[in-house]
């Protein structure tokens, strides 16, 4: 069906037209503070609809930063923060390679190049805890 640029319609045409349950769609348009009463624009419904992904990623990141404060607060208490922050730079370090190897929109050659990089800097770190270890 066409309808007219920023035409508003209700809520039950706008689920229909998005395939979204209303029960859905209604708590999600009215959050986002549309001042238009009850009839919204397709866009208004999409970006509405669509914000949901946002918001999961928002609180998958802020748990994610509870856990980690939590893991530092219990590694400070047990005097480990050395350890806690070797554990977490490896798991960094892993999260950026496995990026890297499924970036397909960046060259191979150039993928190639990182992670030899990357292994220099791990190189790098165990030279110099070496060291360190040898001037105690």
């Amino acid at each position: 069906m066409t309808t007219k640029h920023g035409q508003r319609h209700s809520i039950s045409w706008l689920s229909n037209e998005l395939n979204v349950d209303r029960k859905t769609l209604t708590p999600r348009l009215l959050a986002a503070g549309n001042d238009s009463g009850e009839r919204f624009t397709i866009r208004e419904a999409f970006k509405a609809w669509t914000a949901k992904g946002e918001l999961e990623a928002s609180r998958n990141r802020k748990a994610s930063a509870e856990d980690d404060l939590a893991e530092l607060t219990l590694a400070e208490k047990n005097g480990e923060i050395r350890d806690w922050m070797k554990r977490k730079t490896i798991d960094f370090v892993v999260r950026v390679r496995r990026t890297l190897e499924q970036a397909e929109y960046i060259p191979m050659e150039s993928r190639i190049r990182l992670s030899h990089d990357i292994a220099d800097m791990q190189e790098y770190e165990k030279r110099l805890k070496s060291r360190r270890s040898e001037i105690r």
